[in-house]
Formats: C-alpha cells, sequence, structure tokens
C-alpha cells in the first residue's frame, strides 16, 4: 500500500505537468484520482523534456509553409507557361514579317553580341540597334535613346525577341513622333499643289532630299527600288498617291533601311579605294557624295570600267564641288596649293588627299576673322561658347540656317561634332563645325543642281559643260552671275539667239 501510495503521487504530478504543458483545460483534482485503483499507475509515464523534437504549434507552422510554397510553385508554373505562350507568339510575329526585316534583325543582333552569348547587356543593346539604323540624329534624341536601352535591359541581358519586340518598336516610336515635324517640312516642300498627296515621283524626291548627303547613284537606285516595293502597301485614299500619315511610314522604314545601306557602301568604298585612316579623317561625313561625283565625272567621259581622272576632269569636279578659286589657270593654281601640281592622274585616292589638304587650308586661312568674332561673343573668356552663343556665330558668319528644317540639320551637325554631353564648344570645334555647315549647304547645292538638270533634260556631261561656262563667268559673288554677263553666256551657247 505504501508503494503505491507513493506510485500515486508520482502519476499526479507527471499528469499535471503534461495538462499545463499541453492544454489549458480543466485539471483533475487529487481526490479524484486517489479513488482509482493503485495498479493504474504502477508505471507511470514521466514527461520528457527535449530540445530536439519540435512543439505541436512548429508542426503548423511546417505546414502553412509547405502549402505556401506549394502555391509558389504553381504560380511559378503558370508564369513559365505565359512566358512559353508569349514567346511563341513573338516567334510567330517575327516569322511574319519579310524576309529582308527578319535578315536585317538577326544580323544587327548578332553584330552587337560580343560572346555569341545569345544574349545582349546594357552597352551592346545600343549598339545592336544602331546598327539597324536607328540613329539618333541630336542630343534630345539620344537621351531618349539611352533611356530606353537602359529600361530595357534593366532586368538582365536581352534575348533576341525581346530585342526586336519591344526596344526596338520602342525606339522607332520616339524617334518618329520627335522628327515628325522634320518629315512634313519636307511633305508640304514637294506638295507643289497643296492637295495634302504626295506622287510617288514627289515622295522619291522628298526622301532623297531628307537623306542627303549619304546618296550615289547604287544608294539611290536602292532608294527607288525600296519605294517601289512599300508604296502599294502605304498608298493612302488618293489614286496613286499617299497622304502624311502614310508618307511618314514610309520614310521611317526607308530611312533605317537607308543607314544600314550607307555603313554598308562607306565599307566598300574604303576597302575597294584602299583608303587609310588618314585619307578620310576629315571628310568621313561625305565620303559617300564625294566619291559620287568623282565617278560621276568619271562617266560622262564615255569610257567605261574604273579609271583616273585628267587635269580637264580634276577641274569640272573641283568646280562641281565649289572648291575652285577664282583666278586665271584656277586648277593649276589649286592644285599646286595641294601640293599635287606635277600629277597628271588623279585616283579616288588622290583625290581624297586633295579634299583632305583643301579642307585643312580652308580651316586655316578662315581661323583668323573667326577667332575675333569668337573672342567678342566668349564674354567671360573661357574659351568656350554656349549653344546659343554657337548659333549666333553661325549667323554672323553668313551661314546661319534659312528655316526651322535647316535648324534642325545644324544641331544634327553640331552633335555630331561635339558629342552628346558637351553644352559648350571651343575653338577648334566651332571651326570644324562651321565647315561641316558649309559642306553640307555645298551638298545641297549640287543635289539642287542634278534634279533641276534633271528635270531639264540634260545629261551629265551637258551639266559638267553648263557649269564651267557659268563659273568663267561668275564675277559677282559665288555663284552668282549678273545679267550682261548671262546674256553672253546665253549667246555663247545658242549663237542663233543673238539676233
Amino acid at each position: 500500500r505504501r508503494a503505491a501510495s507513493e506510485n500515486c503521487t508520482l502519476g499526479e504530478q507527471a499528469q499535471k505537468a503534461s495538462l499545463s504543458a499541453r492544454t489549458k483545460g480543466h485539471q483533475k483534482t487529487p481526490s479524484q484520482n486517489t479513488s482509482r485503483d493503485a495498479g493504474e499507475f504502477s508505471q507511470p509515464t514521466l514527461p520528457v523534456v527535449s530540445n530536439d523534437l519540435p512543439p505541436k504549434q512548429g508542426h503548423g507552422r511546417s505546414k502553412s509553409e509547405g502549402k505556401r510554397r506549394i502555391a509558389s510553385l504553381t504560380k511559378h508554373r503558370r508564369g513559365k507557361q505565359r512566358l512559353q505562350r508569349l514567346q511563341r507568339i513573338r516567334r510567330a510575329e517575327f516569322e511574319s514579317l519579310p524576309r529582308d526585316q527578319q535578315q536585317a534583325l538577326r544580323l544587327a543582333f548578332t553584330s552587337a553580341d560580343a560572346n555569341n552569348g545569345g544574349s545582349l547587356d546594357v552597352l551592346e543593346l545600343p549598339v545592336a540597334c544602331k546598327a539597324l539604323g536607328l540613329l539618333p540624329r541630336n542630343k534630345s534624341e539620344n537621351a531618349i535613346f539611352k533611356s530606353i536601352c537602359e529600361e530595357v535591359a534593366l532586368l538582365g541581358d536581352v534575348d533576341f525577341y525581346i530585342f526586336w519586340s519591344e526596344a526596338v518598336p520602342r525606339i522607332r516610336s520616339e524617334f518618329g513622333s520627335m522628327r515628325s515635324q522634320r518629315f512634313w517640312q519636307r511633305f508640304v516642300e514637294f506638295d507643289c499643289d497643296g492637295s495634302g498627296y504626295l506622287s510617288k515621283h514627289e515622295v522619291l524626291q522628298a526622301i532623297e532630299r531628307l537623306l542627303m548627303p549619304r546618296l550615289d547613284h547604287e544608294l539611290l537606285d536602292a532608294l527607288r527600288a525600296g519605294v517601289e516595293a512599300l508604296f502599294p502597301s502605304v498608298r493612302g485614299l488618293g489614286k496613286g498617291e499617299i497622304d502624311f500619315e502614310h508618307f511618314e511610314k514610309l520614310v521611317v522604314q526607308l530611312e533605317e533601311r537607308h543607314q544600314r545601306m550607307a555603313a554598308d557602301r562607306e565599307l566598300w568604298i574604303i576597302t575597294s579605294e584602299n583608303l587609310s585612316t588618314e585619307d578620310i579623317s576629315n571628310c568621313r561625313h561625305e565620303l559617300i557624295s564625294l566619291h559620287s561625283s568623282y565617278m560621276g565625272v568619271a562617266a560622262a567621259s564615255g569610257e567605261t570600267g574604273y579609271q583616273t581622272l585628267n587635269s580637264q576632269q580634276m577641274e569640272h569636279l573641283l568646280s562641281e564641288l565649289g572648291l575652285l578659286p577664282r583666278c586665271d589657270d584656277a586648277v593649276g593654281v589649286f592644285l599646286k596649293e595641294c601640293g599635287c601640281g606635277d600629277i597628271e592622274s588623279f585616283s579616288f585616292k588622290t583625290f581624297m588627299r586633295i579634299i583632305r589638304s583643301r579642307r585643312l587650308r580652308e580651316k586655316h586661312s578662315a581661323s583668323e576673322d573667326m577667332g575675333v568674332l569668337f573672342a567678342k561673343l566668349d564674354r567671360d573668356s573661357s574659351g568656350e561658347l554656349s549653344l546659343e552663343e554657337t548659333f549666333e556665330l553661325i549667323e554672323k558668319l553668313g551661314l546661319g540656317p534659312a528655316s526651322r528644317d535647316e535648324r534642325d540639320e545644324f544641331e544634327k551637325l553640331l552633335f555630331e561634332v561635339i558629342g552628346e554631353s558637351c553644352l559648350s564648344i571651343t575653338f577648334d570645334r566651332f571651326q570644324e563645325l562651321a565647315l561641316r555647315i558649309l559642306e553640307h549647304s555645298r551638298s545641297i547645292r549640287r543635289w539642287e543642281e542634278m534634279r533641276t538638270a534633271s528635270e531639264l533634260g540634260f545629261e551629265r556631261v551637258e551639266l559638267l559643260e553648263l557649269r564651267a561656262a557659268f563659273s568663267s563667268l561668275d564675277s559677282t559673288g559665288p555663284g552668282m552671275v549678273d545679267a550682261q554677263r548671262l546674256h553672253e553666256l546665253v549667246i555663247r551657247q545658242c549663237p542663233a539667239l543673238s539676233n
């Protein structure tokens, strides 16, 4: 009995400890336990305290964590399925594009993928977009361009389908809206009857003017083929004509294509003519137009195949470029100044060296007058001009833009000269900018002359002869002839009109 009593006491203590640890319910009193048979507590179960076993509430948390993980895996699987569906849709959309557009997109992507990893980082993405022909024209466009590239690459490397379905459309849209005013100026200029529509011929002329001066005969033929191919798909309500909305879409497509073809054309000229970096150091931006003028004069002789130019042909070429001085034996004086007075046969490589030498002489001869005006506008004597002061100086030099469209062209040249981050310009950079503006004006004048000659039915050789005759009478100023000399020129070309 004594042993049973002791066992009973131990059992009661064990039950109390167990109940207090596991429940908050009603605990049994000792009197309730004493009425039980002593044999019930002959083998009591004492509570075991162990740090290895988690409490009962911990098992509840493990179940909830399991449910959350299952939900997360389900969500991830659904997201992966949606991504796969999106990729299939993008792949189908890409395969529906014309074959040439698919090739251009893939070529631009692979050319920028330096490690051939199948994706582009934040530095390679802008390279791919530029290779496609999406080139910013000024500082504002460049800021938008960089912002879009950084946003697209924010979450990591960009694969091919994100490149063409997200980055490229966004940049195209922003560039189109920013260039809309420029496109409208050209549309109005060639909408001669004010109908609000352009014919195919007028569209071609307007796009030629937009893409100057990076045009030659081969690029022009490609441009005409592009207009012929795309014109039916964008034609508006007018029969055989397009309105401004469709004209804008057409220009965007052709401008990208032209940028790619012009870059390839420049590489071909450099390779075929064996030009060094020094040969094109000061005139890479007009390489295509200079080569076009050179080959045009060579072709006007009637001989087939590649050939060099003689002194008379060089005179025609330099006159076309507006580089001949106004004096007797102008071509001889010009060539001696460039160190080529003893040369009788001129290759394109030699011609490029002559142009580079001429550019340096022009820069040196104009430096004194430019320096005086530059110093007057440099009010804080910092050696630099702000952008507003820069355009003021351009006006004083007589090179100022005559319209908003020309100012846009000058801003493009300014961006090419000083880059994206500069808010001011040094004297050396300003000299380069002034010469670029002068060269751009000359190239536009040449294009207008050739367009007028073509409309009037003159062949290239006739245009060269007329220009040479005009230059011989040009005494009142650059590119101008007074009435008396114009009368003499007409009589010389058409003796039957003398009466």
